[in-house]
């Protein structure tokens, strides 16, 4: 039996997505997200794994000491999504874990931000 078009190329959730609310980590706050059913559902999915990416970003950062990295060294050196790497980032900048400090050319070449460690988590 083949299936109507609209049947398969229908978007549906993840059975395990709750669209109506992103999960907390820890209880302590949500996942961001736009609001979209798919943001929802990826924040929702991503959610078990955020403090374990974040703790890996900060001791990433911390490793550098006063040099610093950029979103993209991290990425490479902890083989963590580019994507997930930006909201860990926001997250730690937000409790005031790490901050910019200037920036350097990237292994693209664009000028990128340069993160540091500003002391202990909070």
């Amino acid at each position: 039996m083949v299936l109507p078009l609209s049947a398969r190329t229908a978007r549906t959730s993840p059975p395990s997505a709750n669209i109506d609310e992103p999960r907390s980590i820890g209880g302590l706050f949500a996942i961001p997200h736009n609001n979209t059913p798919g943001s929802i559902a990826a924040a929702n999915l991503i959610a078990p794994h955020a403090d374990t990416q974040e703790a890996r970003v900060l001791a990433f950062i911390e490793s550098r000491r006063e040099l610093g990295c950029t979103r993209e060294e991290i990425h490479i050196g902890t083989s963590i999504r580019l994507a997930s790497i930006c909201a860990r980032v926001a997250s730690l900048i937000e409790r005031g874990c790490i901050k910019e400090s200037g920036t350097r050319a990237n292994e693209s070449g664009v000028n990128a931000a340069v993160l540091v460690a500003i002391g202990g988590v909070k």
